[in-house]
């Protein structure tokens, strides 16, 4: 245990954010999660703002009475907000301060004299994991769980007119499931509001409003709370709903009566008519203010505020997600909530009103929330800006723990407790349409679900769906766990079977493919509060350093993010194209930083600032994630073809908007950069809302140019019921670059087509050639090499002696970029700096490259590379496990193109699968093996690099007998 004085002596200063969350105010909310700003009429003060606190490393605290006022407090700390934030704890990994243990906040408060005769209640908005409460000197209650807030009945100890002395033992290391709020640290002290208020006796404890769109019906059911349990009672309740913003005053009453001996009154319901009525929607967030009042004797008691939509989710035939009553596609991204400067979430609902509309700019309407349920202020955003919220309970895998964290054997009871609170607490936001009990729950699937966590989902169905009954439940997001009324894992769409069938599918962290961007080297300098860069983008800096990238690499990462769009555009398309999904969640929102696990992933859409830092623009994005798409039939490794031929393209239509499409119209065009190769209309489109159908066929072709060149094909849509329009690139390639049948090449592979194409002839010796293809070396090439020859390899199969693979998209949990540089052997072959869809085909499964990352070898000192990528991967040193703490820290750089010398002769190296693709008929391959020909003949074939010896050209490439083939 680290001693008192040295946690003094690890302090900082508070970062200057922290000042300016909260300002002292009198203003409280229920716990029905009105609206700040709204008068409740209840008296209350805001406990916000400056606590004297003392940290408890040795468990001393209730012993020494720290809960007094006698008992010396050292330090200043603000709530909200917790201690690593503001500076305690010396660093620990990738925190910047870190104190795992207890701590004593401690605050002197006086409530009016008015407040005599009224039940007190302190309210705790947020508090990790654990506390204790005191109050007057007397423990007053518990607080466990992170999610929602607890309250506490402290009446007796407290008095009015006199000043009272409350305080808290917070527990940072006390019992809590393993969620995304607390995976990036035991977060410690109290992150969202306190304060105190005065309520009548009895007084309302709960509301809840029902949208009933059928009947254009809001139904309120109000239950309410006393001190103590006494005889029977009766009161009166008045419901007034109006629209927010203001408007027409709608009521209805109703009687509300206690049981005799009942603290908790019978609910009561009171119907109130809304009409007209607007329903709420992404599209139309329309909200409105409910009023619940209680009297008694004709003497108002108590009044509460919140705010609700008429929204309904639902299922419909064949199992398509229903809202309000018509078909509906979730565009969600995945926000895991990690807060680089706060750690725990901002209490400020404007922070996350900015966030939010970002997501709608780029085309979301919905965001899920991985092992986590947000605080109130996300949710009054998302209500207001129109977005639809997927939380899960904190449970991130069941059984599962990340390195370093305690296996704490008490989740389960705090699990059980937590369904009832996150419905009570959230179930009027209309922007909640889904909650799941955990994440990925896998010892829950199968013939032989693991019993004890069965029995938590099978309560938290039972429980949260008797306490709200208007929004989706999920056993387990990402596996498919019974009871559930939403499909998350990805193998069962479209199935046979009638559970599957019969509910919404919406994709569980889609594509579940994890890959992104090259790191961002620059986002460290803005992680200023609790998190640091733990030698994750240091040990990136420090690799491009020595791969001599530094310069560079900006431009090099640049690549890797327009590479990355090419991955977005064809994966949320792809998508859009099923008649089965009802929607995804985008994995994910923003990049993680450095955190448990050691390394940092850049596929987020969004930098971890919540920056749109890849993509300013996002009309781009919007192109393949507003509610309607255009889409073609023509996937990935179909942009390619001939000139002189054609290509048939079929238009289709993922039409998810409010109206039916009629009358709707098609343009295009093909252009060559400024050119307009090609155009046309067709039409008419007619789609009804929840369709995907195909709208149209067009003809491309055939280009007469002559040139290789990329074509970029532009489809808009016009219609009375939305506009939209997309865009793909094609490239087409004549026969060849030029006539090189009088080259004097000598053809070794296997490969006749090359003969024709060069003019090979099979008898000319070795002294009249000028160039050598092969697609390995033998050790008669390698000598010839060695003596001054010209060889260009095809490299694609068991040619490379210590190879490294690369696929075109990254693999698994890795990021990736490639970049072509700008060469005379890629002249005339179009590109844009990287390898986008005319190298697909050549690329196929995987190639094998040249390992050009390691300082000293052979290949990085010898080989340049032309064409090259540049991939986040495992390193050996750090074991096979992904999650191990940095072990995707290394960066490998992979030659896909590459020329060197090798004693006084010269080697092109051309790892693509370009005599595969020959074979196959692609011109994209023969026409850029006409170009490096063509380079490999002429005068610019100077490579730089120093030559290799006959000994190190070993060490590179294997060379082969032809019998060894």
């Amino acid at each position: 245990m680290i001693s008192h004085n040295g946690l003094m002596a690890c302090r900082r200063l508070r970062p200057a954010w922290f000042f300016l969350l909260l300002p002292f105010c009198i203003l409280v909310m229920p716990t029905g999660g009105a609206e700040p700003g709204v008068e409740q009429g209840r008296a209350g003060v805001a406990l916000t703002g400056t606590w004297e606190f003392r940290m408890d490393p040795k468990d001393e605290g209730v012993a020494g009475r720290w809960f007094t006022a006698d008992a010396p407090y050292p330090d200043k700390i603000k709530v909200p907000g917790n201690w690593q934030a503001q500076g305690f704890g010396p660093p620990r990994g990738h925190l910047r301060h870190d104190y795992p243990g207890k701590a004593w906040y401690r605050r002197t408060v006086e409530v009016p004299a008015s407040w005599a005769g009224k039940r007190i209640w302190l309210h705790l908005g947020g508090v990790t994991n654990t506390a204790e409460v005191y109050a007057g000197g007397k423990l007053v209650g518990q607080a466990e769980g992170f999610l929602t807030p607890h309250e506490f009945d402290v009446t007796d100890a407290i008095k009015p007119a006199a000043k009272n002395v409350i305080a808290c033992r917070v527990d940072s290391t006390g019992s809590a499931p393993i969620g995304m709020f607390n995976f990036y640290g035991r977060w410690g002290g109290l992150y969202r509001e306190v304060y105190l208020e005065a309520r009548s006796d009895p007084a309302i404890d709960d509301v809840f409003v029902i949208p009933d769109l059928k009947n254009k019906t809001a139904r309120t059911q109000v239950t309410l709370r006393r001190g103590t349990a006494a005889g029977p009672w009766q009161g009166r309740l008045g419901v007034r709903i109006t629209p927010a913003g203001g408007g027409p005053v709608l009521q209805g009453q109703a009687t509300i009566s206690f049981a005799a001996d009942k603290q908790q009154s019978d609910p009561a319901t009171v119907d109130v008519a809304i009409q007209p009525m607007r329903t709420w929607s992404p599209e139309d967030p329309f909200l409105y203010e409910v009023q619940v009042s209680l009297s008694a004797e004709d003497k108002l008691l108590d009044v509460v505020r919140d705010r609700f939509g008429m929204r309904e989710i639902g299922v419909g035939p064949g199992g398509v997600l229903l809202l309000n009553g018509r078909p509906y596609f979730i565009r969600g991204l995945g926000d895991d909530m990690i807060e680089p400067i706060t750690g725990t979430q901002y209490p400020d609902k404007q922070i996350y009103v900015e966030r939010l509309k970002m997501v709608k700019r780029y085309g979301f309407n919905g965001v899920r929330f991985l092992a986590h349920t947000p605080i109130k202020e996300y949710f009054q955003a998302a209500d207001e800006v129109g977005v639809l919220i997927m939380c899960e309970g904190e449970l991130y895998r069941a059984g599962w723990f990340p390195p370093g964290f305690p296996r704490n054997k008490g989740v389960h009871p705090l699990l059980y407790k937590q369904v009832s609170r996150i419905a009570k607490a959230y179930r009027n936001h209309p922007s909640w349409y889904a909650w799941t009990s955990g994440n990925e729950l896998f010892n829950c699937r199968g013939s032989k679900p693991n019993p004890d966590w069965m029995a938590y989902i099978l309560y938290a169905h039972k429980t949260f769906k008797a306490l709200d009954p208007t929004r989706f439940f999920i056993g387990s997001d990402g596996v498919d766990v019974f009871p559930t009324d939403v499909i998350t894992q990805r193998g069962k769409f479209g199935t046979g079977e009638d559970k599957y069938q019969s509910r919404p599918h919406i994709w569980h962290e889609f594509p579940n493919r994890y890959v992104g961007t090259l790191p961002d080297l620059t986002i460290m300098d803005k992680w200023t509060g609790v998190l640091r860069d733990d030698h994750c983008i240091s040990r990136y800096r420090k690799q491009v350093a020595e791969l001599g990238l530094t310069e560079r690499y900006p431009t090099v990462r640049q690549r890797s993010v327009d590479f990355f769009y090419l991955f977005l555009k064809s994966t949320f398309e792809a998508a859009r194209h099923s008649r089965t999904l009802d929607g995804y969640a985008y994995w994910l929102m923003t990049d993680l930083p450095p955190g448990p696990e050691g390394d940092m992933t850049f596929f987020g859409m969004f930098s971890s600032v919540y920056e749109p830092e890849k993509y300013p623009d996002p009309v781009p994005i919007r192109q393949f994630t507003d509610e309607t798409v255009l889409l073609i039939d023509s996937g990935v490794g179909d942009r390619v073809f001939r000139a002189g031929e054609t290509k048939k393209i079929a238009l289709s239509i993922s039409h998810y908007g409010s109206k039916p499409i009629s009358k709707g119209r098609i343009s295009w065009c093909l252009k060559a950069g400024d050119e307009t190769v090609q155009q046309g209309t067709t039409g008419p489109v007619q789609a009804e809302p929840g369709e995907v159908k195909q709208i149209g066929q067009i003809t491309l072709g055939p280009d007469q140019s002559g040139r290789a060149r990329r074509l970029r094909l532009h489809v808009r849509l016009e219609s009375d019921a939305c506009r939209q329009q997309n865009q793909w690139d094609f490239w087409v390639f004549p026969a060849g670059k030029r006539d090189l049948r009088d080259s004097h090449i000598l053809n070794l592979t296997d490969l006749k087509e090359l003969d024709e194409r060069y003019g090979v002839n099979p008898k000319e010796a070795w002294e009249q050639a000028r160039l050598v293809l092969t697609d390995r070396l033998t050790p008669k090439v390698a000598d010839h090499l060695c003596r001054g020859k010209t060889v260009l390899l095809l490299a694609e199969k068991e040619a490379l002696a210590r190879p490294r693979k690369q696929s075109f998209w990254a693999e698994w949990i890795r990021s990736t970029g490639t970049f072509i540089e700008p060469h005379p052997a890629l002249a005339g072959f179009p590109n844009d700096g990287f390898c986008a869809y005319q190298f697909y085909r050549l690329f196929g499964g995987a190639l094998e490259t040249v390992h050009i990352t390691e300082k000293g070898s052979v290949e990085r000192e010898k080989l340049r590379p032309i064409v090259w990528a540049m991939t986040t991967d495992y390193d050996p040193a750090l074991g096979k496990k992904w999650w191990q703490p940095g072990n995707r820290w290394k960066l490998y750089r992979h030659g896909i193109v590459c020329e060197g010398r090798v004693g006084t002769g010269k080697i092109l190296v051309c790892c693509l699968r370009v005599a595969s693709g020959i074979k196959n008929q692609q011109p994209e391959a023969g026409y850029l093996l006409d170009c490096l020909v063509e380079y490999a003949l002429s005068d610019k074939f100077a490579p730089s690099s120093p030559p290799m010896t006959a000994e190190e050209l070993k060490q590179v490439f294997r060379i082969s007998t032809p019998s060894s083939r």
